[in-house]
């Protein structure tokens, strides 16, 4: 049987590309220059798959896509480009199509790919439901990167977030488990809803049970009001279970309860209270392993991973490293008081030779903590701090000696290390103040005149 692929592309070497691709093939290719030649070319003939450009002339491919949609067009539609990112490959997804595909076009992933599309042709799965990012802040929650692997995470992302299934991300400490979650629920039907976060692991266990269910007055020594615990917090948002592998034994059966029942019970209180969040849980932990060993309930797992989501290691996606850095450096500089205007072409290749045990967070601090100790307006291989196997050091008295002979004042090194150490306490004066060994209301007066200075 003769099936029909409509390439639509405003690239004619694309274009025959993919014709020399499917030579010999039972597919024939149709062509369009534009999303209007093409709606033109599809109300007088039909598609069995359809090849799609992100960017069209007067209209992009992912309009196009919604209209096809809309007009009930069922031809699974791949979308093609060459500027790939995390938010063009959700809204792919969310707009319905059947995969994203990165250019340069390889030959014989497009075969497969195409296989597969017409294999399924008879049950596109995908609604056309259309979710805009509503959170001003949204961009905090990025994920950057284009490699295969990260593509894979943003296609899966792009077709739970509309749902409101479970979602458990697994992948090392530092990959960004809690972005993907964060990214997944404003990108889904309720972003205005509250995202709730709970790190199971810091939580002792004693408490860990009202923080999660809540508890009502005179429950336990202590307890004089009583409190909505995280389930009825989250509302009709996301509840957000961290270290979900760190969970008590005690606790795993009265948390598959309220996720079966979609109800909870507060501690000395015999109220059942529905619940409507949508749950998601990360662990840096084989909880398969877990459940062999018995430290995990196996129906609890699999409750929890109806999707799962594996981020990928820094080390095995090091082509998105010069991205990240670039944007690290873009987000970070304004907040250190730095202005950096690239990054020297040497420093890359310095980063890439290293593993990143800490993954994507230990990447971060090392970008934070290379603008904090350096100076001048590119980021350079000497601004770096030393890197070995076992984590990234503090730079060494060297650096200083470079500040020093660069001319840096006291005054702005004295800034860039207070903040160094704020950060390092989560903010926290008194403990930085400690550090600093000076007064709290002296590092107070400080902080506060570095904000008038920089303003």
């Amino acid at each position: 049987m003769t099936h029909r692929l409509l390439v639509v592309d405003d690239d004619p070497e694309v274009i025959e590309i993919v014709r020399r691709t499917f030579e010999g093939e039972e597919i024939v290719v149709l062509s369009a220059g534009s999303a209007e030649e093409a709606l033109n070319q599809l109300s007088r003939e039909r598609a069995d798959v359809i090849l799609l450009d992100v960017r069209l002339p007067n209209m992009d491919g992912l309009e196009m896509c919604r209209l096809l949609k809309e007009r009930g067009v069922d031809a699974p539609i791949i979308l093609a480009s060459s500027h790939t990112s995390m938010e063009i490959t959700i809204q792919a997804m969310q707009e319905g199509a059947f995969d994203y595909v990165d250019k340069p076009l390889r030959p014989k992933s497009l075969i497969a790919l195409v296989g597969r599309a017409l294999e399924t042709r008879a049950g596109a799965a995908f609604d056309d439901t259309v979710v805009q990012v509503t959170d001003p802040d949204r961009e905090r929650w990025s994920l950057v990167g284009r490699s295969a692997a990260m593509l894979e995470v943003y296609k899966t992302m792009g077709r739970v977030a509309r749902t409101q299934s479970t979602v458990l991300i697994t992948g090392e400490s530092g990959t960004g488990k809690e972005v993907v979650a964060r990214v997944i629920h404003e990108k889904g039907p309720r972003p205005m809803d509250p995202f709730v976060a709970v790190n199971c692991a810091a939580i002792p266990e004693t408490l860990l049970e009202g923080e999660l269910f809540g508890h009502e007055r005179g429950a336990f020594t202590g307890a004089t009001a009583a409190r909505a615990g995280k389930f009825e917090a989250a509302g009709r948002g996301t509840l957000f279970l961290d270290e979900i592998g760190e969970l008590p034994p005690g606790l795993q059966p009265k948390l598959l309860r309220a996720l079966e029942e979609r109800e909870v019970e507060r501690l000395g209180g015999t109220r059942r209270i529905p619940v409507d969040a949508r749950i998601m849980a990360a662990t840096n932990r084989d909880l398969k392993a877990a459940v062999e060993n018995g430290s995990f309930r196996e129906d609890l797992y699999f409750r929890l991973a109806v999707v799962n989501i594996e981020v990928p290691p820094l080390r095995e996606r090091i082509g998105d490293l010069r991205p990240l850095v670039d944007h690290f450096v873009a987000t970070l500089a304004p907040e250190v008081g730095r202005r950096v205007n690239r990054v020297a072409s040497r420093v890359y290749p310095l980063l890439e030779e290293y593993s990143w045990p800490g993954n994507v967070r230990e990447l971060r601090n090392v970008v934070e903590r290379s603008l904090l100790l350096g100076h001048g307006p590119v980021l350079t291989p000497e601004d770096l701090p030393s890197l070995d196997e076992g984590g990234d050091r503090p730079a060494t008295s060297g650096t200083l000696t470079e500040l020093a002979g660069a001319g840096v004042a006291l005054d702005e090194l004295e800034r860039r290390y207070i903040k160094l150490v704020l950060d390092q306490t989560d903010g926290n004066l008194t403990q930085a103040a400690d550090i600093l060994g000076i007064h709290r209301s002296t590092l107070h007066r400080k902080v506060g005149r570095a904000e008038t200075e920089t303003s």
